[in-house]
């Protein structure tokens, strides 16, 4: 046994899409909804206050991020350590989108994996010639100092401005208006890898949280806070965004979301 193998074996799942298929073929768009409660969300799907969001999957996994809070966590993210079940499980059985090569992972990757070498899967896929964007909400995507500079850092392009941060009840809408500015301006067959902080449930502001429309994409949607810990907000919705379910339409140029189906 190498000594980067994991003791119990080699991967013995497989994700319920195969990111192999994805690469390369589709732009994918990675949403991070900072600080969002699992506990929440359900009940919002339950009650359709969300279709737009939850027409993207099979509805909501209860999961642990591998970090209590946004700063560790996307270190892990992005290097392919996505939101696990909270169920207790061993490594080996986990469902990789994205492979990391020899961190503590073995040196096989499941079939239907993503398996990358460089630091983060981003890079990887920068390599693999996508044109990775970045579209910061919270402090740790701001670039006003060496810490708010280490995540952008790992995309090609990436952006922040005061009024996509926790302080700005517009936030959402103003994050996905300029993302969609941002895509208008690239080719349909240039593919793009696109990651956004939503930072509107963060702290308790109000704001919009928009529809994206019909850009051909795999969604990857990740909640910072998936425990359902905290004391829930007195009208139960989005940490008291009920505005967050409205949609705003967009051009058809954008996203068009593609159901995953899990077999």
């Amino acid at each position: 046994m190498e000594i980067d193998e994991l003791p119990s074996g080699t991967q013995d799942q497989k994700p319920d899409i195969d990111m192999n298929e994805i690469v390369g073929t589709h732009d994918i768009l990675m949403l991070c909804f900072d600080t969002l409660r699992y506990d929440v969300s359900v009940a919002e799907e339950a009650s359709g206050g969300t279709p737009v969001l939850n027409s993207c999957g099979n509805g909501w996994e209860k999961r642990h991020a591998p970090g209590n809070f946004t700063y560790p966590s996307h270190f892990a993210i992005f290097a392919g350590f996505l939101p696990s079940p909270a169920e207790p499980h061993m490594l080996r059985n986990r469902k990789w989108l994205f492979f990391p090569f020899q961190a503590g992972t073995g040196r096989i990757p499941p079939e239907g994996s993503y398996a990358f070498k460089e630091a983060t899967f981003v890079q990887s896929l920068a390599r693999a010639g996508y044109e990775t964007i970045c579209i910061g909400g919270v402090n740790f995507f701001s670039k006003r100092n060496d810490i708010g500079r280490v995540f952008p850092g790992y995309f090609n392009k990436s952006y922040w401005l005061p009024t996509f941060g926790c302080t700005d009840k517009n936030s959402a809408a103003n994050q996905v208006d300029f993302a969609v500015d941002k895509l208008e301006k690239y080719p349909a067959d240039r593919k793009v890898f696109m990651y956004i902080n939503f930072s509107a449930i963060s702290r308790l502001t109000r704001g919009r949280f928009v529809a994206l429309g019909s850009r051909k994409i795999v969604p990857l949607c990740l909640c910072q806070r998936p425990d359902g810990q905290g004391k829930e907000s007195q009208d139960s919705s989005w940490y008291g965004h009920k505005s967050l379910r409205k949609r705003i339409p967009v051009p058809d140029r954008i996203f068009r979301p593609i159901r995953v189906e899990k077999s």
